[in-house]
């Protein structure tokens, strides 16, 4: 039940950060690093807009 949504961004062909954890989902790098830092490593990574 607490992983039924993670493909939700992957069925409408968006890119996303891949969940890693339940009830987590892609905010488990949020605890070692400030939100700028992992915004911009996603930015590079999936491109302006990302799910």
């Amino acid at each position: 039940y607490t992983t039924l949504n993670f493909d939700y961004w992957k069925k409408r062909g968006i890119p996303y950060v891949t969940p890693t954890l339940p009830f987590l989902g892609s905010l488990f790098p949020l605890f070692w690093k400030p939100t700028h830092d992992v915004d911009l490593e996603r930015c590079q990574k999936l491109g302006p807009v990302y799910g």
